[in-house]
């Protein structure tokens, strides 16, 4: 009953940071991104002249499922960007 419990909430916990890990990609010097499913590495991300981390729009080395965690990132950064868009037009 304990090993049965123990395993159920190792796999749990395995299983929610790759979905988080996946979910949003970051690079940073004191973060270890190196997950099973999706290992995000520096040169995945360009730098912006302010210091921030941008995940590249595209990576030929990528698995399926990064290359789906890299499309959803894209698509949400993609409309922040045209939120902001319309506003700075409607003021």
């Amino acid at each position: 009953m304990l090993f049965g419990t123990w395993i159920a909430v190792v796999t749990f916990s395995i299983s929610a940071g790759e979905t988080l890990n996946c979910m949003y990609p970051r690079y940073d010097d004191t973060y270890d991104s190196e997950g099973f499913v999706c290992s995000w590495e520096e040169e995945d991300f360009y730098v912006t002249k302010t210091g921030e981390y941008i995940l590249k729009e595209k990576n030929i080395q990528d698995s399926c499922i990064e290359k789906k965690a890299r499309d959803k990132y894209w698509k949400k950064r993609n409309q922040k960007k045209a939120i902001h868009t319309i506003e700075e037009k409607n003021n």
